[in-house]
């Protein structure tokens, strides 16, 4: 195997086998696959509600804390707010 796993478990170098198998060989840029695979599945997300997902180590409360929460306007959450749209915020571990 290229990234040189190995196991000495005859089950567990089967796996490993059969996921390099599977792997396209090198890092494929862009949602081809993705987009492909919810095809593929229906489409679900599309039955979802408009989320916006933020992530990232800094920023995470000045994009969506709610203005009484912090200081100021919220560049996300307050303009979502006053215009009548449900919404909600979550933050791990604290926001």
């Amino acid at each position: 195997m290229p990234d040189h796993a190995y196991s000495s478990d005859p089950a567990v170098q089967a796996k490993l086998d059969r996921l390099w198998h599977l792997s396209p060989g090198a890092d494929v840029l862009g949602l081809d696959r993705i987009t492909r695979l919810l095809a593929r599945l229906g489409d679900p997300h599309r039955a979802l509600p408009p989320v916006f997902h933020v992530a990232g180590t800094n920023g995470k409360g000045s994009t969506f804390a709610p203005r009484w929460k912090r200081r100021g306007s919220a560049f996300m959450f307050t303009p979502a707010r006053t215009s009548s749209a449900s919404t909600s915020a979550f933050a791990s571990p604290a926001g």
